[in-house]
C-alpha cells in the first residue's frame, strides 16, 4: 500500500490552485493590450455616436471606418480577455 497523507494531498492542492491563480496574474502585457484595445473601441464609439468629423493629412476618415474600428477592437478585446479567464 502507498503511504497516503491528507495533509500533504491538501497542501499540494493548494499550492497547485495558487500557482494557476499566479500564472493568470502574471500577463501584464496581455492586460495592457486589452485596456488599450477598450479604449481604442471606445473612441470609435464615441466618434460615431458624435459624428466627429477627422481629417488625416487633408483626407475625411469616413464614419463606416470608426464603425469596422470599434467592431475589430472591441472584438480582439473581447477575445483576449476570454483567453486570459482561461
Amino acid at each position: 500500500m502507498e503511504n497516503y497523507n491528507p495533509a500533504i494531498t491538501r497542501l499540494w492542492l493548494t499550492m497547485e490552485s495558487q500557482y494557476k491563480i499566479n500564472k493568470r496574474r502574471t500577463k501584464p502585457f496581455t492586460i495592457i493590450t486589452i485596456a488599450i484595445l477598450y479604449v481604442v473601441s471606445l473612441a470609435h464609439l464615441l466618434r460615431f455616436f458624435f459624428g466627429l468629423e477627422i481629417t488625416v493629412n487633408g483626407v475625411y476618415i469616413p464614419m463606416w471606418a470608426s464603425a469596422l474600428g470599434f467592431v475589430i477592437a472591441g472584438g480582439l478585446a473581447i477575445m483576449l480577455q476570454r483567453e486570459l479567464i482561461k
